[in-house]
């Protein structure tokens, strides 16, 4: 278990800043698949934070951090070649809805930038290659490199 860290200076300089090239609020993490390709861009462009308990409409809602910490490894692990190397950091913060100033957690995922392709595995065996473009996961064309997963050997 990560030890919590209070500062809500970060957590509002981050939710003020907004979601961009940088940086992707998500309220919980569903899906392996989706998280996965939002790592994968983060990784293939200048890498980025995403922060998980961020409702869309920048509200402080909270997470059970060690659910969230699983499904990003099992993203890592099942989805992404290579896999990635990830930091982790949980901040302990008031919740922004009601009366209630019950303490929720945050996690905050850190993603550097890859000195080599990341790549999206899909369930069927292929590869795409995902950047960051503003606010959104783009696939881009794969490359013509004899690296890459797909290249015949």
């Amino acid at each position: 278990m990560i030890i919590p860290k209070k500062n809500d200076d970060i957590i509002k300089a981050l939710i003020k800043r907004g979601e961009g090239e940088n940086l992707d609020f998500k309220m919980a993490i569903n899906s392996p698949q989706k998280i996965a390709k939002t790592l994968a861009a983060f990784a293939n462009t200048s890498g980025g934070i995403i922060l998980v308990g961020i409702n869309d409409q920048r509200k402080i809602i909270g997470v059970d951090v060690d659910e969230e910490m699983h499904m990003v490894e099992l993203a890592n692990a099942t989805f992404l070649s290579p896999s990635l190397g990830l930091e982790y950091e949980v901040y302990e913060t008031a919740a922004d809805y009601g009366e209630s100033e019950e303490d929720i957690n945050l996690l905050l995922i850190r993603v550097y930038k890859s000195k080599n392709n990341c790549y999206f595995k899909a369930r069927d065996g292929s590869f795409f290659l995902f950047h960051r473009i503003g606010d959104r996961n783009a696939m881009v064309p794969m490359p013509s490199d004899p690296n890459s997963p797909q290249a015949e050997n």
